[in-house]
């Protein structure tokens, strides 16, 4: 009699269903991993605008309010809005520090697209109303949001300017990271 050899369905059923549970954990593994490495980037890209703005106000010994660039709603409320963006004639926060060699070139949220352009970038704003306070907060949007609530970073800094709570509702961000060049 001949004997057969080979697996049962059964035996090939199991594997099966053991790989797929396998796979599955290892695409929420990725996932996760995926998310923090932006996360981190954005953090490293928050840095380097802040320092970019701590190092132009001091090289140029003007205030933040002072910079002719930025989306605010007037030019003497400069680095202000979307950090990308410029205001009418005024260029960009970005350009100008791009160009006076402040910050390097490429700084863009590693998930930003053409379908959400108001997500996933990165905003300027005065730490207070006083437009002789040098300080500003770089904000946007992590994807494993902070213990901290936003709100709560904000205070901490000890700023209460009238952009951050617009910001914050209408674009979601919940990190900060502040440019101090008092």
């Amino acid at each position: 009699m001949y004997k057969a050899r080979g697996f049962t369905i059964v035996e090939l059923l199991i594997v099966i269903v053991v790989i797929g549970i396998l796979a599955a954990i290892s695409i929420v593994a990725y996932n996760g991993v995926s998310e923090k490495a932006r996360d981190s980037e954005r953090r490293a890209d928050a840095a380097s605008i802040a320092k970019g703005l701590t190092m132009w106000s001091s090289e140029t010994g003007k205030l933040f309010s002072q910079m002719n660039g930025g989306n605010g709603s007037s030019v003497d409320n400069g680095a202000n809005g979307w950090f990308d963006a410029g205001y009418y004639a005024t260029p960009s926060t970005r350009t100008i520090l791009e160009n006076s060699g402040y910050i390097g070139k490429g700084i863009d949220d590693p998930r930003r697209s053409a379908s959400e352009p108001s997500r996933w970038r990165y905003l300027v704003a005065p730490c207070t109303s006083d437009v002789s306070d040098n300080r500003r907060l770089v904000l946007m949007e992590l994807e494993r949001a902070p213990d901290e609530p936003i709100a709560q970073q904000v205070s901490t800094l000890g700023c209460n300017s009238s952009y951050i709570s617009s910001y914050t509702a209408s674009y979601r961000v919940n990190y900060v990271r502040m440019a101090d060049a008092r």
